[in-house]
């Protein structure tokens, strides 16, 4: 993965937007604006809403294609950012061929703004993945209107489109909906498909900030073991419903590693500051993984200032484009200290352009201040008693030293 520039900016992005460090703002608006792929786009929404809705409104900015647009409306609707991103919604709802339109109905469908025939569109559509979004988004809105649309879904002969009714129901608090979440549960594995299930945890997980949701979840703790337990407390972890993680940590390690399951018990292990939970991730960081548990592996990791993470970390920083090599600096930094930029400076082989080092100054003083910019002037008389050792060194700090002060200014401008 160190040389995957794709992970390592998925991987810096999510850091950016989990840690939230001052100054990383701007840099992120700049990803956004002018890279590329769904990571992006996925973390701003995330962290930004109003800000992309008015990049969107205005026409700064948009996305470039409908894989984009879908990657907008999906987040908007994970994250019920309805009143937050009306606009956006509006404008992938007028897209056709694609889910944004059953998204957009669903979460903007108002008394004066029925919108009941492409709703009914999106329930009969032959793509599963449309059915699917536009029960969420119905549920998302609270439309009883569409039980009756809901209970019809369960039928549905694709699991996807299936579950998510389920879910709604339950959301809703509707009774069939509860009890047909129960007697999926109940089954033997034997006796169930395995994918449904998967399903189901993963859409309850999605909704589980809803009142009902969290209450059903929490009813059917006690009543299921090994894996399902496992899910289920990952869920009520990852909602800041529960603290205990060790039937998490149990199950993790004999999952496939590439069953949702694992992914969730990743994402709720790497929510605490428990040293036997970051000692589970650590163990699962060593074996092979999907991508998506292994960036949230990392990502784990890294907030727990785990070593293992940390040249990741140091490539993305001193390989990614600007911006995100910026916000990957910002990330060590937030993470590991000012000390670990210095050291990457120091340490820098002799092959790495000095204007990469200039770089991590850059961040070092942006994302650090005075302070960070005193230190490594520090290290850099340290190394040579005030005369450097050799010319690559000199040239190295007075480099990192120019983009440290840099930062500063464009700390203390920004503000």
């Amino acid at each position: 993965m160190g040389n995957n520039a794709v992970f390592l900016e998925a991987l810096t992005l999510q850091l950016a937007r989990e840690l939230r460090f001052d100054g990383a703002e701007r840099h992120f608006i700049e990803v956004l604006m002018e890279g590329e792929g769904a990571p992006r786009i996925r973390e701003a929404v995330q962290w930004m809403p109003e800000y992309v809705e008015e990049l969107v409104a205005s026409g700064r900015w948009r996305p470039r294609d409908l894989k984009e647009w879908k990657w907008l409306a999906v987040i908007a609707l994970w994250d019920e950012l309805q009143a937050r991103m009306p606009r956006s919604l509006e404008l992938g709802m007028a897209l056709e061929n694609g889910p944004t339109r059953y998204i957009g109905a669903g979460l903007l469908f108002t008394p004066d703004q029925p919108l009941f025939d492409v709703l009914a569109e999106g329930f009969r559509n032959d793509d599963p993945n449309n059915r699917a979004y536009s029960a969420l988004a119905v549920s998302a809105n609270g439309h009883e209107d569409y039980i009756g649309a809901l209970r019809a879904m369960m039928d549905d002969p694709h699991p996807w489109p299936r579950v998510n009714a389920i879910a709604s129901l339950v959301r809703i608090d509707d009774v069939q909906g509860i009890q047909e979440a129960r007697d999926l549960f109940s089954r033997p594995p034997s006796a169930r498909r395995s994918e449904a299930v998967s399903y189901l945890f993963e859409v309850l997980d999605r909704a589980a900030p809803h009142p009902n949701v969290l209450r059903f979840v929490t009813e059917m703790q006690g009543t299921l073991r090994g894996q399902d337990r496992a899910a289920v407390d990952a869920i009520l972890v990852i909602h800041g419903a529960q603290t205990d993680t060790s039937k998490i940590r149990a199950v993790l390690m004999e999952l496939d590693p590439f069953a949702p399951e694992l992914h969730r018990g990743v994402r709720a292990l790497a929510r605490t500051r428990k040293p036997e939970d970051a000692a589970a991730l650590e163990a699962l960081f060593h074996r092979p993984n999907s991508q998506t548990v292994t960036l949230d592996l990392a990502a784990g990791l890294a907030k727990a200032g785990s070593d293992e993470v940390e040249p990741l970390l140091r490539n993305a920083a001193f390989r990614l484009p600007w911006s995100q090599a910026l916000l990957a600096a910002g990330a060590a930094r937030a993470c590991y200290g000012d000390e670990l930029l210095v050291r990457w400076i120091e340490n820098a082989p002799a092959t790495t352009p000095i204007e990469s080092c200039r770089r991590i100054g850059l961040a070092l003083g942006e994302f650090g201040g005075p302070e960070a910019v005193a230190l490594l002037k520090k290290h850099g008389a340290a190394a040579g008693a005030g005369e450097l050792p050799a010319s690559r060194s000199r040239a190295v700090f007075r480099s990192a030293l120019q983009g440290a002060e840099l930062g500063v200014l464009s700390r203390v401008s920004s503000r």
